[in-house]
């Protein structure tokens, strides 16, 4: 056989492979998931409607609950045209939750696809990058609505629903030639669902619940457990070990929403206190200065506690030092002891923090006839 006829016998020989892989493909089951999450069926689904703030014509959520009947995760059946002339396919996905409304995934059933302008299938590459923004709850499409497609709103110059042409603002945000299908769906993740997610499990919360997701990994999940416990005042004693260890995770959002939890325990003021002077004196400098604002905020200090830490002053840089005297300035009134701690540094190296110890001690209102004679003999040594 000539070259002249073996070309166009491959070429045919390819789109057929094409073909049969395409076939293939949409025989199968497609799915996206964070957390190496699957999306098994557990004990027992409940569902439960929902009246959501969008378009799309399902209201139902689905809770998929585990043996222990603790509710596992949350999924939606999301199903809506994304153009009017009538060929285009329409959405119809599965998209899925934690149970602290975070978004998990989606999934397609075999036979179903996305598509683009000119009803061009998804390919794997797009289904990937779908999953990547909808994971993005902080996306700029939180300021788009899918009306303006539908409407050619006028703040909306550059988007054309008909044509798939997409605003240069939105290109970094949505899939190529995909727009309304891409803002369609993160709407769906985060514009209603993932609120009515929140508020369905917090009346449903368990300590078994609250203590797994303290432990996790996710920042999102510790600070949504952390919300449910400030308002439980059983959660709050039984957490209570576990939410001062939080203190020290080093994460500013975690550590101020642990704060208002034990804030809401007035009766552990020393305990609280002896904490927070922990954490001051051995974390990072972060973790120091978030403890000392903390610090700042009680009126009086617990004596005992102060004391035990004036003993430990010995050896700190002079952040600490500096830090510590201008904490117990207004709210402690050292004891002779405390001042003999305070006046062996007045003999360090480090002329900083001398001198800051000098200031501190020459304010005090006190009579000790020894301090006064040490604090002289540093001024002729200086």
């Amino acid at each position: 056989m000539t070259l002249r006829y073996r070309l166009p016998i491959f070429a045919l020989f390819l789109i057929t492979l094409l073909l049969m892989s395409f076939k293939f493909s949409m025989e199968k089951e497609l799915s996206f998931f964070n957390d190496n999450f699957q999306p098994v069926q557990d004990v027992r689904i409940e569902k439960v409607c929902f009246l959501f703030p969008d378009s799309i014509p399902n209201d139902t959520l689905y809770f998929c609950y585990s043996k222990d009947d603790l509710p596992v995760f949350a999924y939606r059946n999301v199903k809506t045209k994304v153009c009017d002339d009538g060929l285009c396919k329409v959405i119809d996905v599965r998209l899925f939750w934690t149970i602290t409304g975070r978004y998990l995934g989606y999934l397609l059933q075999p036979g179903r696809i996305l598509t683009k302008v000119n009803h061009k299938p998804f390919v794997t590459e797009d289904y990937q990058l779908l999953h990547k923004l909808l994971s993005d709850s902080l996306s700029l499409l939180k300021n788009y609505g899918t009306t303006s497609f539908q409407n050619n709103d006028a703040d909306y110059p550059e988007i054309d629903a008909t044509t798939g042409a997409t605003s240069l603002k939105l290109s970094d945000f949505t899939v190529h030639d995909a727009a309304y299908t891409t803002i369609t769906l993160w709407h769906a993740v985060y514009s209603g669902t993932r609120d009515s997610i929140m508020t369905f499990v917090s009346k449903r919360t368990t300590p078994q619940m609250i203590d797994s997701l303290l432990s996790s990994k996710i920042h999102y999940d510790v600070c949504w457990s952390l919300d449910m416990i400030k308002y439980a005042r059983d959660y709050l004693d039984l957490f209570y070990p576990d939410i001062i260890k939080l203190l020290s995770n080093g994460d500013k959002q975690i550590f101020d929403k642990s704060i208002q939890c034990l804030d809401a325990l007035p009766l552990l003021d020393s305990i609280y206190q002896e904490n927070l002077l922990g954490l001051f004196f051995e974390s990072n400098f972060n973790t120091k200065r978030l403890a000392l604002e903390r610090l700042n905020k009680f009126a009086t200090l617990d004596s005992c506690l102060v004391s035990k830490w004036i003993e430990r002053l010995q050896g700190q840089n002079y952040f600490v030092v500096s830090q510590f005297l201008g904490l117990i300035k207004s709210k402690y009134q050292p004891a002779d002891k405390d001042i003999k701690l305070f006046c062996l540094l007045l003999n360090r190296s480090n002329r900083q923090i001398a001198s800051k110890v000098f200031e501190y001690l020459s304010q005090l209102p006190t009579k000790n006839r020894k301090l006064k004679c040490q604090l002289n003999e540093y001024l002729k040594s200086n």
